[in-house]
């Protein structure tokens, strides 16, 4: 029979599956409002400059699209964090909800009070800056690299059309869905070969970024308010070829609450996330019963069964990781978590770690998070 720990280690990644979920319930109506700049900048290449290029007509164009640019971005962060505020109260709960489950007594009682949920929602460093600077830093970064492209391409000599490829690229034969802010999903052409891919794609590591960020300080946050019960936290990285080799090298480690290495190693504590798009979480470590019986012997023999006690505080079991993990699962939550078509080809072993825990067109909302 498993462990508390390892009960609680498997209540963490299918939480993962979750959270990732949810970033892609995001992912939706954030991206929406780049999808939608870009369509304005095709038309504002058209309009600004179809009838002759010239310095004013590119002096025009930089002063709109500018405009455009900033509003765009300034409304995909606040949507972002008007999704992301939500989070902390969700995450703390679930830590509590997984150790007591786990235990099968309520041991954990404290969650986030609303002074740290608002710390929480309103101090967070994404890779050490806040997010509002990330926004800010991708807006700028764009509106110049859109001018040198159109600048480039008159000096060239290019056609209206190859001016707007430059920034949207060739459409392709797929639609993808977004969603308005009234939760309605809209599909849209997709583009692909212009300066937009790498937009869209350094927004999305901003949203998994800061969604991973908020998440691990919410439940560490938990943790260290819960300290009589729990002693301190395991690394969990999901192992596969994107995996970096400093999450591949601390996978495993352990630290105390208060970031004391355990068990020998030398590395200093650094909690995820540690780069864009890092897929890293820490997963609790309970005392054992004879470090907590010092405590508060008779309340907790009232509390957890006496079959669960001799097994709290062990190891968690080696090797365990996500795909371990989702083998285990009944169909019915594998279905839920692929959908048809991709359980499909992973039980034909065609589909990567990468590409099961891509939720594309399977997002979670914070409710269904919640309720998860």
């Amino acid at each position: 029979m498993a462990n508390p720990t390892d009960k609680i280690h498997h209540k963490f990644i299918s939480h993962a599956v979750d959270l990732s979920r949810f970033e892609e319930e995001i992912s939706q109506r954030v991206l929406l409002f780049l999808k939608l700049l870009e369509k304005e900048l095709a038309q504002d290449i058209q309009e600004g400059l179809g009838t002759g290029y010239t310095q004013a007509k590119l002096a025009a164009l930089r002063r709109q699209t500018k405009a455009s640019i900033a509003t765009a971005y300034k409304s995909a962060e606040n949507t972002l964090v008007h999704q992301v505020n939500q989070l902390p109260e969700t995450e703390s709960k679930f830590v509590v909800n997984a150790i007591n489950s786990a235990i099968g007594a309520d041991i954990v009682t404290t969650t986030l009070t609303l002074d740290q949920l608002n710390v929480l929602t309103d101090k967070t460093m994404i890779m050490g800056a806040p997010s509002s600077d990330w926004w800010k830093d991708q807006s700028n970064r764009f509106q110049n690299k859109f001018m040198v492209e159109m600048q480039l391409g008159v000096s060239r000599g290019e056609t209206l059309d190859q001016l707007t490829q430059r920034i949207r690229g060739k459409a392709t034969n797929r639609r993808t869905g977004y969603k308005t802010k009234s939760g309605k999903q809209r599909f849209m052409v997709d583009f692909k070969g212009g300066i937009m891919d790498v937009q869209t794609r350094n927004a999305q590591a901003l949203i998994r970024t800061s969604v991973q960020q908020v998440a691990n300080e919410a439940r560490h946050m938990t943790l260290k308010a819960n300290d009589d019960v729990i002693k301190g936290v395991v690394w969990l990285s999901t192992l596969d070829m994107r995996t970096t080799s400093f999450c591949r090298a601390m996978d495993g480690l352990e630290w105390t609450l208060d970031g004391e290495a355990i068990g020998g190693h030398s590395e200093p504590f650094n909690p995820p996330p540690q780069h864009w798009n890092c897929r890293s979480t820490l997963v609790p470590l309970l005392k054992s019963w004879e470090e907590l019986s010092k405590m508060k012997t008779s309340e907790l023999k009232k509390k957890i069964p006496e079959s669960t006690r001799a097994s709290m505080g062990g190891p968690v079991s080696e090797n365990l990781n996500y795909k371990q993990w989702f083998d285990k699962q009944s169909e019915a939550i594998q279905l839920d978590i692929l959908g048809p078509g991709k359980l499909a080809i992973y039980k034909r072993g065609n589909l990567s770690f990468r590409d099961m825990i891509d939720q594309r067109g399977n997002p979670l909302t914070i409710e269904e998070l919640k309720a998860a």
